[in-house]
């Protein structure tokens, strides 16, 4: 049985997936959708039990520069590349779908205004480096191996460790 969000990295651990009434397409019956929202596209893939690509929508948004080292997405474009994509293929294979995995860039972060929902900033991608001061000074402070000690995270580093947690 396919967990009901399934990050895309373990995607292909699975072999199946829960079953969908017999009315469905004999094709896609227990079929599972993807979405994941990568460095700059989201994309949903529909797969079938045997996790067969069926079909597939990407959509692309652009990466913000607006300093040196720093990276930045617009979070309503963001959003928006999801629910164009997601969306259609829902629809399509309504009747069919058994499972919705979604997987983001978990190292990115914005912050939303609870009272408006709407983003106070744009989202600050992994692969930004406006922190690369404070750990550098981290490093001379020699507090590498506290941090390692309770997260895990090796090296210290202004974008997101490659193998973190």
């Amino acid at each position: 049985m396919v967990p009901a969000v399934l990050p895309c990295r373990h995607l292909f651990r699975y072999s199946t997936v829960t079953p969908t009434p017999p009315s469905c397409s004999r094709r896609l019956a227990g079929g599972l959708s993807m979405t994941s929202a990568c460095a700059s596209s989201s994309r949903t893939i529909i797969f079938n039990t045997q996790l067969d690509k069926i079909d597939t929508l990407q959509q692309e948004y652009p990466l913000s520069y607006p300093r040196s080292g720093w990276v930045e997405i617009d979070p309503e474009l963001l959003v928006a590349s999801v629910t164009n994509t997601l969306d259609p293929l829902l629809e399509k294979y309504k009747e069919s779908i058994s499972a919705i995995g979604i997987t983001n860039q978990r190292e990115s972060t914005v912050v939303w205004e609870r009272s408006s929902n709407k983003p106070i900033y744009p989202i600050i991608v992994w692969q930004d480096r406006r922190t690369e001061s404070l750990c550098t000074e981290i490093k001379e402070q020699g507090k590498e191996e506290i941090i390692f000690q309770k997260t895990g995270f090796v090296p210290i580093s202004p974008t997101c460790p490659p193998d973190s947690p």
